[in-house]
């Protein structure tokens, strides 16, 4: 027998069937939340839905019908509505605004010092910055809300090494995993 979970009135099976749920995150609508979902390499998607599982958004093609995810992992929202998605493979960062319209994906591969070497968490931070964990290179980037680099916050010089499930709490600590999970590193970031 089958046995529904749900998280206010959100249902599993009323999404989709054969998906796999990825990154969650809550908006900056009340009650409504960004779910990654993988429907295998070419048919994964973000939607913008309500918890109570009505669907108002659908993200899954740029205006060249190309997928746009083809691994999502981690979703956040930006302080200027962009969703911003971590896509394992290929490593990058993918921005829509909030009409799903593509904006742009970060690292651009012509810039190979600033590559990632599988995403393994995002953050935004207040004042408009994406935070990014390089996890294979041992970093964790910083670019601006339109995707241009600004610096590596953290490497391994910091002891920072394999960083994942990037957080920033409201006292403006940077919140992660380090060492595949071993430690959670807290640091100031503001």
């Amino acid at each position: 027998m089958e046995k529904e979970k749900k998280v206010g009135g959100y249902k599993h099976k009323e999404i989709h069937n054969h998906t796999r749920h990825r990154g969650i995150c809550p908006t900056s609508v009340q009650d409504e939340i960004l779910v990654c979902l993988y429907n295998g390499y070419n048919d994964s998607q973000v939607v913008w839905m309500t918890t109570a599982g009505q669907i108002k958004q659908t993200i899954k093609k740029d205006k060249q019908q190309q997928s746009l995810y083809k691994d999502p992992q981690f979703v956040a929202e930006n302080i200027n509505k962009d969703v911003v998605v971590d896509r394992y493979l290929p490593s990058t960062i993918v921005v829509v605004n909030k009409k799903g319209e593509y904006r742009y994906k970060y690292p651009d591969w012509s810039e190979s010092s600033h590559s990632i070497y599988g995403c393994h968490g995002i953050a935004c931070v207040n004042t408009g910055c994406i935070l990014v964990s390089g996890w294979g290179n041992h970093r964790i980037h910083q670019i601006d809300m339109d995707g241009r680099f600004i610096q590596f916050i953290l490497t391994n010089q910091h002891g920072v090494q394999y960083p994942r499930g990037l957080s920033i709490d409201n006292k403006g600590q940077l919140w992660l995993f380090n060492k595949n999970h071993e430690d959670v590193l807290i640091i100031k970031y503001r």
